[in-house]
C-alpha cells in the first residue's frame, strides 16, 4: 500500500529547516523507503525542532488477528509484512539513525468488544489486509465464533499497544 501521500514523505517539498515540528501519525510503516523519509523529516526541521511519530507495537490487536488467522491462514504474516516495519519495538533504532535524541512513550490499552457486528465490520473493512479479508463462508464462521465467545466471556478483550516517539536533532 504505497499511496502518493506515503511516497511524498520520501521527498518532502519544502526547503531545509522549514518547520519546528514534524508529525508522522501511524503512517511510517506504510512508507516504502522509510530511512529516506526519516532523513527528509530531519532535513526540514529547524534547529531545536522535534519529530513526533506514532505507531503500534507488535502485540497490537493480536487476539483479534489470531481469531481471523483461523479462517484466513496467512493473515498474521501479511499483517507483519504491512505494519511491522516501524513499531514500538524497532522504531527508536530507525529514528536514532537520523536524530540525536529519541524518547519513547508507550500507551497500553484494550478494546472491550461486546457486540459481534462492529468487530466483524472492522475486520472486513481493514486496510491492513489486501483484498477481501474473509470469503462469505469464512465471514459466517467468524461471526459465529465471535458470537460464541461473547456468549461465554461476555466481552472480548483485545490488546491495543501504541505509542509515540519524540525525536530531536
Amino acid at each position: 500500500m504505497a499511496s502518493g501521500v506515503f511516497l511524498a514523505a520520501q521527498e518532502i517539498p519544502f526547503p531545509e529547516e522549514s518547520f519546528d515540528l514534524v508529525i508522522a501519525n501511524h503512517m511510517l510503516y506504510h512508507v516504502p523507503e522509510r530511512q529516506r523519509a526519516l532523513a527528509e523529516c530531519r532535513r526540514v526541521l529547524k534547529p531545536g525542532g522535534r519529530c513526533y511519530t506514532s505507531t503500534v507495537g507488535e502485540a497490537h490487536m493480536s487476539e483479534l488477528w489470531g481469531m481471523v488467522e483461523r479462517f484466513r491462514p496467512g493473515v498474521l504474516a501479511q499483517l507483519k509484512s504491512n505494519v511491522m516495519g516501524f513499531t514500538l519495538e524497532n522504531g527508536a533504532a530507525q529514528l536514532a539513525a537520523h536524530f540525536g535524541a529519541v524518547e519513547q512513550y508507550a500507551y497500553a490499552d484494550e478494546l472491550r468488544v461486546t457486540e459481534v457486528a462492529p468487530l466483524v465490520d472492522y475486520v472486513l473493512s481493514s486496510t491492513t489486509l489486501t483484498g477481501h479479508p474473509l470469503a462469505p463462508a469464512q465471514e459466517r464462521d467468524f461471526r459465529a465464533l465471535v458470537a460464541r465467545r461473547l456468549a461465554v466471556e461476555g466481552a472480548l478483550r483485545i490488546t491495543k499497544v501504541s505509542g509515540l516517539f519524540a525525536a530531536a536533532g
